[in-house]
């Protein structure tokens, strides 16, 4: 079931691979599922999201729910995740 679905969002980022192949890290939307970016390098690339600048940073928008995530939280997430 796993695999249908990256295969479907594949073809919906008109990749030609599947989108687990990305080098990095591949976050989520925690309502939709749909793949918002790749964090890799302390960046992130923007797959199904948009990119917002704030005062107080960036902030990714779901294209397919809305919701909204600091991009600050996602990357001290993901350094904590790294400690462990």
């Amino acid at each position: 079931m796993e695999e249908q679905r990256a295969v479907s969002t594949s073809n919906d980022l008109d990749l030609p691979f599947p989108i687990e192949r990305l080098r990095g890290r591949i976050v989520f939307c925690t309502d939709c599922g749909s793949p918002l970016a790749v964090f890799r390098r302390r960046r992130f690339y923007a797959l199904r999201a948009d990119v917002l600048e704030t005062s107080q940073g960036g902030v990714l928008v779901c294209r397919s729910c809305g919701k909204r995530y600091a991009a600050r939280e996602l990357l001290a997430t993901d350094r904590r995740a790294r400690r462990r």
